[in-house]
């Protein structure tokens, strides 16, 4: 058995994410915001459907021998043998590897956490020995998708614990206890409640302080929520930033004091802010089951950082009239599905030192540009949203070309056009229309010469000419390193030179308006992780 092919000893070639390719990509973008296990089962699944496999696996390779996390089987169920996998391959060059084997072909595709060989994907091939070449592009996507997505999430979750996370139990441990205390509780007819509480900023403590001041928020809530409860009480971290508190012989109202002191309290540890944690409270009472208190549970949490971060919030059959449950329960979904949208753009920006932030920098010039003309509230948090994951689509794109320091081919330049169509498509069915051609539209030119639909004049959304303004001003005055960044007087000039060309005047007027009223601060003035 030897790696295909001899000269290149993996696979070079690379194509644009076909309209199937995209499909499954944009499944293993949603399933980024879930947990670590369905993120993993998704991009498995999506690497054996582009790839036309008949199996793949998920295999982790950081340790000294390599782990099956997850097994995708074929159609009829069996269970193909493992075979031979260029584990010392792929840990020299971190690139995709084709195998002959007895069957067909086996590909790998490396899996990075940052600069780290995390893992594989591994699918088995049936023949196709004629298209080495190409059978292994085709799935890289997915690979990268996946490799952002871990790349994203806490490190507790990737075998990394922060000190003292053993002080609460795992999720799986704590939906066992759960289901033991609800059968007890049923039993001897005896009050159980079930508190879900959020560290809502872990995100951007770990953004804007270091992962390491995250880790320590963690580990110290865990300590503190551990603490706090009384022996036979249950503590569990559930993924995440959302944590679980079981207090048996309690009801809705002494869970409610409970974990009120416990929200209040949390405000002074280290790494903390106002506002640190949410809580919802359900009691099996009025629950038919463990997971039916899980989500009541889980919807008053929700809607207590809906209402006010930092608050407690007791589940009640008035509540959840009151928010039409299954529309709380799209919310939910939503958000959880654009939290990792935002997770995967942040882990693009985040591959290059220089464009650290771009996203958000985006987001919050495009906002203030739409308010300066006129778009109400709502309208303005739509293209704030659509702003956060505009590049998303640039995961598609290697990075031997998204980073390339020179001019691009015309090979390379067409592939990085093809962002803003993959981009659309990954956010499609989270965000709404509107939202959707916003990000596709990002890279039109009032002039009519811009990609990927050459729109012209009026015909391209207004959302999408802001964001196009927006997206210039920060490339320009942001420093590359390939040149040094535009002043911001030199950049206003450049805008003002080019409004009717390359950007719809209004906008344009409305960004200079902002400049004379200094309220445009450069990226280059601010540093590059501003």
């Amino acid at each position: 058995m030897s790696d295909l092919p001899q000269d290149a000893g993996g696979v070079a070639a690379w194509s644009t994410p076909t309209a199937s390719e995209a499909v499954a990509l944009r499944r293993v973008a949603r399933a980024a915001a879930r947990s670590r296990r369905e993120l993993i089962e998704t991009a498995t699944q999506a690497a054996r459907s582009v790839l036309g496999a008949v199996s793949a696996r998920c295999v982790r390779l950081d340790g000294d021998d390599p782990v099956v996390v997850f097994r995708e089987a074929d159609t009829a169920g069996r269970r193909l043998p493992d075979g031979d996998l260029p584990i010392d391959a792929l840990r020299r060059s971190a690139t995709p590897r084709v195998v002959a084997t007895e069957a067909g072909l086996s590909v790998a595709l490396p899996v990075m956490v940052g600069d780290r060989l995390w893992g594989a994907l591994v699918a088995e091939i049936a023949g196709g020995r004629g298209r080495t070449e190409e059978i292994g592009a085709e799935g890289v996507a997915v690979a990268e998708v996946l490799s952002a997505a871990l790349a994203a999430r806490p490190r507790r979750e990737l075998g990394d614990p922060p000190p003292d996370s053993d002080t609460v139990a795992n999720a799986e441990e704590f939906r066992m206890r759960m289901g033991q205390e609800v059968e007890r509780a049923r039993r001897y007819v005896r009050d159980l409640s079930l508190v879900l509480l959020e560290l809502n900023h872990l995100k951007s403590v770990n953004a804007l302080r270091g992962a390491d001041v995250g880790d320590r928020l963690l580990a110290g809530f865990s300590r503190q929520l551990a603490r706090t409860a009384r022996a036979g009480e249950v503590v569990g971290r559930l993924g995440g930033s959302e944590f679980g508190w079981l207090i048996p012989e309690a009801g809705i109202e002494g869970a409610q004091r409970a974990a009120d002191r416990l929200v209040h309290r949390v405000d002074t540890l280290a790494g903390s802010q106002p506002g640190a944690v949410s809580a919802g409270v359900a009691e099996l009472s009025g629950a038919a089951d463990a997971n039916d208190l899980y989500d009541q549970a889980r919807l008053a949490l929700t809607c207590s950082r809906l209402a006010s971060e930092g608050s407690c919030t007791p589940y009640s059959a008035e509540l959840a009239a009151a928010v039409a449950g299954q529309g709380v329960r799209g919310t939910i979904e939503r958000s959880r599905t654009l939290a990792g949208l935002r997770a995967m753009a942040r882990a693009v920006d985040a591959k290059d030192p220089f464009t650290q932030r771009h996203s958000e920098r985006v987001a919050s010039l495009a906002g203030r540009i739409a308010q300066r003309l006129g778009w109400t509230a709502g309208e303005t948090r739509l293209l704030h949203q659509a702003a956060l994951v505009h590049d998303v689509g640039k995961i598609g794109v290697p990075d031997s070309v998204l980073f390339k320091p020179g001019r691009l081919d015309e090979v390379e330049y067409e592939l990085v056009k093809a962002h803003s169509e993959l981009g659309a498509e990954i956010v499609s069915g989270t965000l709404t229309a509107r939202q959707v051609a916003w990000v596709r539209g990002h890279h039109e030119r009032w002039d009519g010469r811009g990609y990927p639909d050459g729109q012209l004049g009026e015909e391209i959304p207004e959302g999408a000419r802001i964001l196009a303004l927006a997206d210039a001003w920060d490339a320009m005055t942001s420093e590359r390193s390939y040149r040094p960044p535009r002043t911001g007087a030199a950049a206003v000039r450049e805008c003002h030179e080019q409004a009717g060309l390359q950007f719809w005047p209004a906008a344009v007027e409305a960004l200079g308006a902002l400049w004379a009223e200094r309220r445009l601060v450069p990226p280059s003035e601010i540093g590059h992780g501003a």
